[in-house]
Parts: structure tokens; C-alpha cells; sequence
């Protein structure tokens, strides 16, 4: 029995529990319009053909080819559980949970791997499993990117290490197979190269100059083809907007405040935060964790060679989040940073158990604290995503000026409260006016029955730029109108830059129906019937449109 208990089955059963007792209630949460719509709920007729599958891998994520965001894993995780569940919101949270307790359980094999304490690692995972600045990797489904690239990342560092260590061409070609996918899920997985030449020297391995070659070779092939798959996704891909190097240090400062104040003091976890205010908080608690790193490498209590790859890990992995010009605190991102605190922390946390038995029992009742309290503030901080206006009033709060008032905006509008929507947005533009709050305001009236004004407002926009959201109110607008052609013309205009999106099917069905042909409009939207034929409105829609056509026809 003792020995089933130590086993890492065991273990995994443990993270199962605690991680379901703590986001099983995520499985019910709705999607959100910010990310996960878009990718998923609107392009439903696309990602749930299996035949459509593989062209992901040469998309970018919106399918549309008019993101430079390439992330194929993701989206065909989408479409697979599309594909085998049906639209089935619950499925993609299950998966989301499922997904983090495989990242987990796949940092506590990969420190067993590095020889790190077993006991200590496995107490460890479990606080981080509960931590709340991960909860958004969970209930937040288009997160899932980070999971994804970890899960993938840590199969390849792990068969590197076995590969170094039994030098079989298995593991170097299971560390290519995991890589790729790493790379295919998020970028940022590229610069794991530099992690694996610090995790040798640090850790002594003996590594041969052949296995050098073998596992640059490898890994620049995986790269190769990572680069070819992006360039047909984005053949054209825009220059993005990188910090200068005044920025670059500053959002660097800024993001290390946040992040290491919240990885110790989770009091308040944002869900959208651009705008990080430094606190006389946050600087003793980062003024403590350099002191404590300082004090660790100067007395040797931990190898200094480890001390240098904890942080070398964590700041590599967080690097890209510095690059970007408008500065982007979000938490989910810091799954994979994190692993180099948890290595840093075990190692200490063996030094004082070792040499100061004493301790053992004032650090096991902290741990039980923590674990307690990170547990509540983690059920707290996932209700935020519960519902879109949970989600959308809490990044609201956190962050008022920025994408967030216009995600909000928008759910006003949609909602039906114009006069909140109406505040929202002469907060918003008291300052300055963007096109896409001129959007917002021609939306606005749109929905308030301000047709004409509409109208002008998405025509005088349609001089100066190109985009999908004008051409469907003007398909919207004409179809009010009775104008079908120019209801058609606008929607053939829209399909071109959003060919896969759903709504053009409903719409194509609508203004079909309105001109009287009830067979085409059955026709159109019988299509996508092997994704809607649980939902009743679509359901009752189909058979109502099928009897008119046979009245017709008779």
C-alpha cells in the first residue's frame, strides 16, 4: 500500500481530484467573444469538416488569412473535438482541464528527471496546480496555447535528456517529433535551444560532440519546418510592432514587478491588464526575492549553476511578452516562466529540510496555508470567466481604456443596453477616436433602429479601409431595406475576407428567404445542419423554410 502511495500513479490521481474538485465547475462556463468565438463558435461549418483539418496547418488562426497569428495545434484541437462532439462548449472546457492536468503531471516527471527531490516536487506541482495566476490556462479555453506548447516542450526536454544519457536515435527523434508540435502550438517554443545548452552546463551533463550536431541538426529541421508552414499561413505577414529598447526595458521592469509579486502574493489576479502601477508591496516583495537569490548564490546553499538556469529559464521564456510594443500583462503566459521559480524552490526547499530538520514542520503548516488559500482564491478568480459578462465587467475594471471597454461595449450593444453602451463609449472617446469606435457608434445605431445614420457611418468607413465588420451591418443594413442585391454584394464582399465564418451562411439564408426563394434558402441552410441539428431555433428555422418551399413548389 506505502508503495502504491509513493507511486507516481498515486500522484496523478491526486492532481485528477484536486484539479477537477477546483475547476470541474468551469465545464458549464460559457465561451468567450474575445478570443475563443471567433476561433471556434463562428467558424463552426469550417473546423468541424475533417477534410478541412489538415489546410489548418497552413492558416493562420483566424482562418481568413488575415491574422499574422499562427497557432495550427490550437486550432485543430478545436476542430478534432469539433469534429468528434459537435458543437459542445462543455467539451472544450473538459479539454482545457484535462490538458493542465497533463502539464502537471508532466513538470513533476520532468523534475524527476532532472533528479530534483521527489517528495518536494510532487508538494510543489500541487500548489502550482491550485495557484490562481494559472487559473485563466484553465477556464479560459484559448489559452489553451500555453498548455499546449508545455505539454509538448517538456515530452522534448525530457527525451533530450534521454537521449544525451543513452544516445539511442529513438529519443532524438521523439525530441524532433515533440518539438515540432511545440514550436506548431506557440512560437516562443523556438528559443528553447538556448534553454537546453544552459540546462547541460548547469545540470553537468556529458554530452558528446556528436549529439551536439544531432540535436542542432534536429532542431533547426524542426524549425525549417515550422518556418515553411508559417510562410504559407502568412505569406505576406506584416512587420509587427516591436518595443524600442527604452520600451523593451521598461515593460521588461514592469512585467517582472507584476509577475513575481503575484506568483508570492496572488491577492488580485487581473484578467486583462496593460497599465501596471508599482506599489510599495510589490517592492518589497521583489526586493525580498532578489535578496533571497543573492543571499542562495552567494552562501552556495544552492548549486550557483542551478540558481543561474532557474533564472536564465525564467526570464527567457517571458522575453517575448517584453518585445511587444503595447505591453500586455496576461497571466496565462506565465505557465511555462514559472517551471524555473518551481526548480528554484525545490532546490531551496531541500537545502532547509536537509540541514535544518527543525523546520520541517513550520514549513509544512505554510504549506498547508497556501495551499488553502490559493485553493479559494482560485475558486474566486475562475468565476470571472464564467459567463461573457462576467468576464467582460471584470477586464473591464481591470483595464478601462484599452480593448476591453470595446469588448464591453459590445456586449452592451448586444444585450440591448444602449444608454450604458452610449457611456461606455463617450468615456472611451473623450480623449481621442479611433476607426473602431467610429465601428462602435455606427453599431450602436444600427441596433437602435438608426438605419440612414448607420448606413453613412459604414459606407464612409468602407473609402478608407477593408474590413469584414462593415461589410456585414451593410449586408444587415440592405437586407432592412429590401436592397438584395446590394445585400448580396456586401456579403460576397465579407465571405471574401471571412470565407468561413457561420454568419455568412445564416445571412445567405436570410436574404434568400426574404426574396421569396424559400429552396435556396432551405438549400443554404441545410449546409451547415450537421452542426445545428440539437439547436432548436435552427431546427424550427429549417422546417419552416423547407414547408414554405414545398407550398411553392405546389
Amino acid at each position: 500500500m506505502l508503495k502504491f502511495i509513493n507511486s507516481k500513479i498515486f500522484f496523478l490521481i491526486i492532481l485528477i481530484v484536486v484539479i477537477f474538485a477546483l475547476y470541474g465547475k468551469s465545464i458549464n462556463f460559457e465561451l468567450m467573444d474575445l478570443d475563443d468565438k471567433p476561433s471556434i463558435t463562428n467558424s463552426l461549418h469550417y473546423i468541424s469538416n475533417i477534410k478541412n483539418l489538415p489546410k489548418i496547418f497552413f492558416q493562420d488562426t483566424t482562418y481568413k488569412n488575415k491574422s499574422t497569428y499562427y497557432r495550427p495545434v490550437l486550432m485543430s484541437s478545436f476542430s478534432i473535438e469539433t469534429i468528434l462532439f459537435g458543437y459542445n462548449t462543455k467539451i472544450y472546457h473538459l479539454s482545457n482541464i484535462v490538458m493542465f492536468i497533463f502539464v502537471i503531471y508532466l513538470i513533476y516527471l520532468f523534475f524527476i528527471k532532472i533528479k530534483l527531490n521527489e517528495n518536494i516536487s510532487k508538494a510543489v506541482c500541487i500548489l502550482v496546480a491550485v495557484h490562481p495566476i494559472l487559473t485563466s490556462n484553465v477556464v479560459y479555453v484559448s489559452t489553451r496555447a500555453e498548455m499546449l506548447m508545455a505539454i509538448f516542450l517538456l515530452l522534448s526536454f525530457i527525451n533530450f535528456i534521454n537521449y544525451v544519457e543513452t544516445d539511442k536515435i529513438k529519443n532524438l527523434i521523439l525530441f524532433f517529433v515533440f518539438l515540432l508540435p511545440a514550436l506548431l502550438s506557440k512560437e516562443t517554443a523556438g528559443i528553447s535551444i538556448f534553454i537546453f545548452v544552459a540546462f547541460v552546463y548547469a545540470f553537468d551533463y556529458k554530452i558528446s560532440k556528436k549529439q551536439i550536431v544531432n540535436s542542432v541538426i534536429f532542431f533547426g529541421c524542426a524549425v525549417a519546418i515550422y518556418m515553411v508552414c508559417r510562410f504559407i499561413a502568412i505569406p505576406n505577414a506584416e512587420a509587427s510592432s516591436f518595443a524600442t529598447v527604452p520600451i523593451l526595458f521598461l515593460n521588461a521592469f514592469n512585467s517582472l514587478m507584476i509577475f513575481t509579486y503575484k506568483i508570492f502574493v496572488p491577492d488580485y489576479i487581473a484578467v486583462l491588464l496593460y497599465d501596471v502601477h508599482i506599489t510599495a508591496n510589490m517592492i518589497f516583495i521583489n526586493s525580498l526575492t532578489v535578496a533571497v537569490l543573492i543571499f542562495a548564490f552567494i552562501t552556495k546553499i544552492v548549486d550557483r549553476k542551478k540558481i543561474l538556469f532557474c533564472l536564465f529559464w525564467f526570464l527567457l521564456f517571458l522575453f517575448p511578452n517584453f518585445c511587444i510594443y503595447e505591453q500586455q500583462i496576461l497571466f496565462h503566459r506565465i505557465l511555462v516562466p514559472l517551471i524555473g521559480v518551481e526548480i528554484f524552490i525545490i532546490l531551496l526547499t531541500d537545502y532547509l529540510l536537509t540541514d535544518f530538520k527543525w523546520l520541517k514542520k513550520y514549513i509544512v503548516v505554510l504549506y498547508v496555508c497556501l495551499l488553502i488559500l490559493f485553493s479559494f482564491l482560485a475558486w474566486v478568480q475562475a468565476d470571472k470567466y464564467k459567463t461573457q459578462n462576467d468576464f467582460m465587467v471584470n477586464s473591464y475594471l481591470d483595464d478601462k481604456n484599452r480593448i476591453s471597454s470595446i469588448q464591453l461595449i459590445e456586449y452592451c450593444i448586444q444585450q440591448g443596453d444602449f444608454k450604458k453602451a452610449r457611456e461606455l463609449l463617450a468615456e472611451r472617446t473623450k480623449n481621442s477616436l479611433t476607426y473602431r469606435d467610429i465601428l462602435q457608434y455606427a453599431a450602436l445605431e444600427l441596433s437602435e433602429g438608426n438605419i440612414d445614420k448607420a448606413e453613412e457611418t459604414y459606407l464612409h468607413l468602407e473609402e478608407s479601409i477593408t474590413y469584414d465588420t462593415i461589410y456585414k451591418n451593410l449586408s444587415k443594413i440592405y437586407l432592412i431595406k429590401k436592397n438584395y442585391d446590394k445585400a448580396f454584394e456586401y456579403l460576397d464582399k465579407f465571405k471574401k475576407l471571412s470565407q468561413n465564418d457561420t454568419w455568412a451562411v445564416f445571412q445567405e439564408g436570410a436574404i434568400y428567404e426574404a426574396c421569396g426563394n424559400y429552396k435556396k434558402a432551405y438549400e443554404v441552410m441545410l449546409s451547415v445542419n450537421g452542426i445545428y441539428a440539437k439547436d432548436k431555433y435552427y431546427t424550427e428555422k429549417l422546417e419552416e423554410l423547407k414547408n414554405k418551399a414545398e407550398k411553392t413548389n405546389d
